[in-house]
């Protein structure tokens, strides 16, 4: 019987040996993988340990074990198209592709090991490959162009699942997969979202759709987040009973009663804005909300929220004409930020109620009652105060907030900024559209980073040349007729002086990071320096009217362009009118036909209208030239023409390719009002 044992033990020894030797021997058997993508091909070749490399077939010989122990591919923002080559890699269990440019996805279909795919932000739009991957959790493939997702309707164990930003309008395939807890259906063509019934997700985003009713989520009991902007929602009672909700996104829908959101005590975050709500009675229950949005409303009454420990609160551009809620109420302690601009408010008196509290960002913009600001002097640690489009004439109780880093005043009555002088921790100032004259309080703000004074009247603004911060300084619209100062602004990248009196803009060439120049409606004589600012890369100097003497010719795409870059186009030929002169038939070149006379050329539409160039011949002037010399001036205008081309408003020397840029340059016909509109708009 013993003997009989030993043999069986002998016999068991041996195929074990054998099994051994061949596990062995195929771990060191070599495996050659052929890619189609030069970039993936790259990317494994320098990661991992190679038998032998053929660049000309794109294959690398790897050993099996090397092979076989690669479980994760990491290669996001690869520039890569294809994967083939993957499918040898058959024990991995994640990939990271995002950021590529990926179409077919077939070489993974039977890596039955993949636990997690992220493949976002390409191009695939088939996900049938993905059928027989079981074992999937997690997959990401938002940015797509995929409309069909039936093949996701075997992976019972996904947990997680976004698909955002593609063109799915169907989601009833994954109504079998119960498991998942976290999905992403942000911005595509949903309208039902009823195979969710049976689900229980904890994080649900279905921002960006065409979904009406949210009836299939009403016994998501786990729902902590709910994201749902942007649908056509009106009714929201299916929340009524989802008591976990901590953040819940319902802006741009058509909701008129949040009544339902009474019992959601848990909430932090909650965001309703443009909506159609009047009453915010229910709101008054949630004493853990932290964070609360309900712009662009119709909300009168902001009292419920007085026992509320808020602290950013936004409200603009409802109808409520007082702040008397913030009597006694919790939030004067709590709030670090309120937001009541485009509102119908006259007096704040309010805001002295208290200690000077959290607040951080007051912004009250767009009120056009607010005269009196005295009640803000005690909010020492705002760091950020808005107060645009008010009537506000005084502004002297600023002075003490001494931890301001934004102020914006502009489209006020304030004459005088004594009050700023002391605000030395400032880096944004607005002041667009005042009254003010002097602006010596701000005399050495080192920290100041952007100013704008446009529309004030204030002829001489030497005094920002000690704010060596600035980098974006707008002074269009003063007066101004010299800008010297900016030689002291080394930091300078913006910088606009339209609509004012300037002709020397030499001051530019110290300005070695300006990239963006705004010039209209000037009179520059001589824009040669621009060529030597390599940083610039826009500039506009349309309602202009420039000279070129001695000429017979001239190339217009070298006068009349958009910016620096090659592609700009300046005008259209249909737009421009000649006098005394013959234009090419491709638009390009305005030949002169008198040489006794002027040649006046014309832009009558489009964003250069207004703008001339006017060609004056010497030969008229000095009545004396033979046909010799016409020749060789000629000859010289010719042979200047792509070199030293003179060009200038008054009669100065204009040179280079950018002669060119600054005549060039010519944007925004649109005009003065347009342009402070939209600076109104932008401040």
């Amino acid at each position: 019987m013993l003997k009989r044992f030993i043999k069986i033990l002998f016999v068991l020894a041996i195929v074990l040996v054998f099994f051994s030797i061949n596990e062995v021997r195929a771990e060191n058997e070599n495996v050659t993988i052929t890619f189609k993508d030069k970039n993936f091909f790259n990317n494994i070749r320098y990661s991992y340990e190679m038998v032998s490399v053929d660049e000309n077939t794109m294959s690398l010989t790897m050993k099996k074990s090397v092979i076989d122990s690669i479980d994760t591919l990491m290669m996001n923002s690869k520039g890569i198209s294809d994967i083939t080559g993957i499918e040898k890699m058959t024990n991995l269990k994640e990939i990271y592709f995002e950021n590529n440019s990926i179409s077919n996805i077939e070489p993974i279909k039977n890596l039955n090991n993949l636990k997690t795919i992220y493949m976002a932000n390409n191009i695939i739009s088939d996900i049938s490959p993905l059928k027989d991957l079981t074992n999937l959790k997690t997959i990401m493939l938002g940015n797509n162009k995929i409309s069909d997702i039936s093949s996701l309707n075997s992976i019972k164990d996904l947990v997680t699942l976004d698909v955002q930003r593609n063109e799915i309008s169907n989601i009833d395939a994954i109504k079998m997969c119960t498991a998942i807890h976290y999905l992403c259906l942000n911005n595509n063509k949903i309208t039902s979202i009823d195979a969710l019934k049976n689900m229980n997700i904890i994080d649900l985003y279905i921002g960006n759709n065409s979904i009406s009713d949210i009836s299939a989520i009403s016994n998501h009991t786990n729902l902590k987040i709910f994201k749902a902007e942007n649908n056509k929602i009106s009714s929201i009672e299916p929340l009524s009973n989802l008591i976990n909700m901590q953040t819940l996104y319902l802006n741009n829908n058509n909701i008129t009663d949040v009544s339902h959101l009474s019992k959601l005590t848990n909430i932090v975050t909650l965001e309703l804005s443009n909506n159609n709500i009047s009453k915010i009675d229910a709101l008054s229950n949630l004493n853990k909300l932290h964070y609360l949005v309900l712009n662009k409303n119709s909300i009168t009454d902001l009292s419920p929220l007085n026992g509320l420990e808020i602290i950013d609160l936004y409200a603009n551009n409802n109808k409520i004409t007082t702040i008397d809620f913030l009597k006694n109420s919790k939030m004067l302690n709590t709030l670090r930020v309120l937001d009541l601009s485009g509102n119908k408010i006259e007096y704040i008196s309010n805001l002295t109620y208290s200690n000077s509290g959290n607040l951080k960002e007051l912004y009250l913009n767009d009120n056009k009652l607010i005269k009196d600001i005295n009640s803000i002097s005690n909010r020492t640690n705002l760091e950020i105060l808005q107060l645009k489009n008010n009537q506000i004439e005084d502004v002297s109780s600023i002075k003490n907030l001494k931890n301001l880093k934004e102020i914006r005043l502009d489209y006020n009555n304030i004459v005088n900024i004594n009050s700023l002088e002391n605000l030395r921790k400032l880096e944004i100032l607005i002041l667009t559209g005042n009254k003010i004259t002097d602006l010596s309080p701000l005399k050495g703000m080192t920290t100041l980073k952007e100013c704008s004074i446009y529309g004030n009247k204030i002829s001489d603004i030497s005094v920002l040349s000690t704010n060596t911060e600035l980098q974006y300084l707008y002074a269009g619209d003063t007066g101004i007729d010299n800008i010297k100062f900016v030689e002291n602004l080394p930091n300078l990248i913006n910088f606009d002086f339209q609509w004012n009196n300037v002709s020397d803009i030499s001051p530019l060439l110290k300005l070695r990071k300006l990239a963006r120049s705004y010039m209209d409606g000037n009179e520059i004589e001589n824009g040669e320096v621009l060529d030597e600012i390599p940083s610039l890369t826009t500039i506009t100097a349309s309602k202009q009217n420039f000279t070129i003497e001695d000429k017979t010719e001239v190339e217009l795409p070298n006068i009349f362009i958009l910016s620096q870059s090659k592609n700009s186009k300046a005008y259209t030929s249909s737009k421009i009118e000649i006098t005394n002169g013959e234009l090419s038939e491709n638009g390009s070149k305005v030949k002169v036909s008198d040489k006794n006379k002027d040649t006046i050329v014309k832009i009558n539409g489009g964003i250069f209208d207004g703008s001339t160039l006017t060609i004056k011949n010497s030969i008229k002037a000095n009545n004396t030239s033979s046909d010799d010399t016409t020749e060789k001036t000629n000859e010289k205008a010719s042979t200047n023409q792509n070199n030293d081309l003179t060009v200038s408003n008054k009669g100065l020397p204009y040179t280079g390719r950018i002669s060119l840029i600054l005549l060039a340059v010519i944007i925004s016909s649109f005009g003065v009002f347009g342009y402070i509109k939209y600076r109104k708009n932008d401040f």
